[in-house]
């Protein structure tokens, strides 16, 4: 989760910030992989789920840390292959 957030595994604030992001997760249904890459805007915001002012202020709680962004896109790729599609 460090890396996929950009953050140092011994970062106090990681375990706050994935509680809070998997807790959204959870409650709005969000896509996981489209989640991480909207957190390194490598997704299109179409979607008005990651417009959700929940999701804003985690996000900026996350930029407030300064996060390492190319490690972040180095653990979140774009494609996934996904079940139905193989």
């Amino acid at each position: 989760m460090a890396n996929k957030l950009g953050l140092d595994a011994q970062d106090s604030s990681l375990k706050e910030i994935a509680d809070k992001l998997l807790l959204w997760l959870e409650k709005m249904g969000a896509d996981y992989t489209n989640t991480f890459l909207a957190l390194i805007e490598r997704l299109p915001l179409q979607d008005n789920t990651y417009n959700d002012p929940e999701f804003l202020a985690i996000k900026n709680a996350l930029y407030a840390l300064a996060p390492d962004t190319t490690l972040m896109a180095q653990n979140n790729p774009a494609f996934i292959p996904r079940n139905y599609i193989v």
